[in-house]
């Protein structure tokens, strides 16, 4: 593979960027969910409120294996002044890191100064929640310190005072405890972690696919984003899935959540419109439906497994179609490259 002729070649740059949000591959948003909760709690606290090392609050007693529902007594009445965190079990996994994507169970609960508490979510009756340490990060250092440095298999709670309830308008629930003076409690368990600049296992320190001249080459390095060249050549006019690298991990179904390493662009000039890459190399994760990625990608990646480095070439039709996408300036009746590392494949529940 080589820029030789007509071929176009194109690779992210190294420097890292800002907190990783896709904007290419989503058809159209999901609604808020816990993980929106999450955000919106954490823009409330200031270096002023931020957990702290001398825990006053009486936390209730939380018992049951990570990765279960937990197990919850209240006792008492919730008497939080500022938000503070409480390590219930510790993890002995892989160390979490500001440059991670975390994988997260997490329970939220109101809980009255009269002891009384509501249960407002949990994600325990369905796949992890996604979190990106980064993200949390840029919204509340404080707040990503309690996620930073912990290990994998950590059970972590958070109480939050009224005045930093996450159940903030638009997000309420229905039946939400009316007294000022309501705290908010979170029990998140931290599964798994997927570290920057992660891709899949590869035998040699760098793989190459050979596309003959009709199909892009793509030379990528453990680590490194792929460089990709595109042949000078008109392109395949039904989607085309290749597997530069063959995963045996969890299969990829309809529903599933997959989490990514990847890069896109167009055939027609080897413009890169979307990356993890350009974005620090943290590793995005996308739910395979409708309401979250293209065509080209229900199509593409169902059946694919963990650990699988996969090429799709994705005619108009399976993308954007005559309209284009103009938000991440991709014109009408575009052909799509893209490179994809599925790092792992979190089935349906």
């Amino acid at each position: 593979m080589g820029s030789d002729g007509g071929d176009r070649m194109v690779g992210a740059v190294d420097d890292p960027g800002p907190a990783f949000a896709s904007r290419a591959v989503a058809a159209s948003r999901p609604p808020i969910g816990a993980i929106a909760l999450l955000l919106v709690a954490l823009t409330g606290c200031t270096s002023s409120d931020a957990p702290s090392p001398d825990t006053t609050a009486d936390f209730p007693a939380i018992s049951g294996k990570v990765g279960e529902t937990p197990v919850v007594e209240f006792t008492e009445g919730a008497d939080a002044e500022q938000v503070e965190s409480l390590v219930i079990t510790n993890g002995s996994g892989d160390t979490v890191t500001r440059h991670d994507l975390v994988a997260s169970h997490q329970v939220i609960y109101e809980w009255g100064p009269d002891g009384s508490a509501r249960e407002a979510y949990t994600s325990h009756d369905a796949a992890p929640l996604l979190i990106s340490v980064s993200a949390l990060t840029e919204i509340a250092p404080e707040i990503a310190e309690a996620f930073a440095g912990v290990e994998v298999g950590t059970r972590l709670a958070m109480v939050f005072p009224d005045s930093s309830s996450p159940l903030s308008p638009g997000t309420e629930t229905e039946g939400k405890n009316d007294n000022e003076d309501t705290s908010t409690l979170f029990i998140l368990d931290i599964l798994d972690r997927y570290e920057a600049r992660s891709t899949v296992d590869q035998k040699e320190n760098e793989t190459v696919f050979d596309g003959a001249g009709e199909l892009p080459d793509v030379r990528a390095s453990r680590g490194r984003p792929p460089q990709v060249s595109i042949p000078d050549t008109a392109p395949p006019d039904e989607p085309t899935t290749t597997f530069m690298i063959e995963g045996d991990g969890e299969t990829a179904t309809a529903g599933s959540t997959i989490v990514t390493q990847f890069q896109a662009l167009t055939w027609a000039d080897a413009t890169e419109f979307d990356s993890t890459w350009e974005y620090g190399a943290v590793p995005k994760d996308f739910v395979l439906e409708p309401s979250s990625v293209i065509e080209g990608w229900l199509n593409g990646l169902e059946g694919a497994r963990a650990g699988s480095r996969v090429m799709l070439t994705v005619p108009p039709e399976s993308g954007y179609g005559s309209r284009g996408n103009a938000a991440v300036d991709v014109g009408p009746d575009e052909t799509l490259v893209y490179v994809i590392d599925i790092l792992d494949v979190i089935a349906t529940t």
